[in-house]
């Protein structure tokens, strides 16, 4: 059996109160294990303090142990194929999307002399595209930095597909444009809007859904029933 995505959180504004917490529950895991006749791998077990960058810089962090074994304290942690860091600046995640979706690009422009337009354009579809958008919404907020890297690899494979040179001063937009292709923002926010759609009409799984509320309005409007949409996210 193995169980390598199980993850334990615990939130409070105490650290002491997290450190047992924490504790409590792995010792209720390890016990679960033995109880079953399987056992905790502590080392491959990470420990990571979440909180903002002011907060972390004040903060000492407590070892967390398992029975006499402590858990080593990690700054970041692949989780699921997204890489989460001590403030979720998301900058850890955007190098490591990055790097695999130049590499995808550095296949497709070793093969361009073999190929086409049209097969360049599903290459990256297929083999480029689902590394800058998987689970977008869980990182969407990263930092302006951040996004401006991402939108450009998708500039570069634009580049490729219209065989222009890197220091040809030209107009990526109007080359996307003749594409017909959005902006990775713009696709991420049409996402975003298409899931929130689904939400509100009751589309979504419950852990999205229940995040909405319609309130209704304490004033008198033109419409009848208006209302109001609260987030809880």
């Amino acid at each position: 059996m193995y169980a390598d995505d199980t993850v334990i959180f615990f939130s409070a504004k105490d650290i002491s109160e997290v450190k047992l917490n924490l504790e409590s529950d792995l010792d209720s895991v390890k016990k679960w294990l033995f109880d079953n006749h399987l056992t905790l791998n502590v080392k491959k077990t990470k420990v990571m303090f979440l909180a903002s960058h002011q907060k972390l810089t004040r903060l000492t962090e407590p070892n967390i142990t398992v029975g006499d074994e402590m858990l080593e304290n990690v700054s970041y942690h692949k989780h699921l194929g997204v890489t989460l860091d001590k403030s979720l600046t998301w900058d850890k995640h955007v190098d490591n999307l990055c790097n695999k979706a130049k590499q995808k690009l550095g296949c497709i422009r070793r093969i361009m002399p073999f190929i086409d337009r049209a097969t360049i354009i599903t290459l990256y579809k297929s083999l480029v595209l689902p590394h800058l958008e998987y689970c977008n919404l869980v990182w969407m907020s990263c930092s302006k930095y951040n996004r401006i890297r991402i939108e450009a690899i998708q500039n570069r494979c634009i580049r490729l597909i219209f065989n222009i040179n890197r220091y040809d001063q030209v107009s990526i937009t109007e080359y996307r444009e003749k594409l017909e292709w959005k902006t990775l923002e713009e696709r991420r926010n049409d996402f975003m809007l298409t899931v929130i759609s689904k939400c509100l009409k009751g589309n979504a799984p419950d852990y999205l859904s229940a995040n909405f509320n319609f309130i209704s309005s304490r004033y008198n409007t033109r419409a009848e029933s208006a209302k109001k949409i609260t987030s809880a996210i």
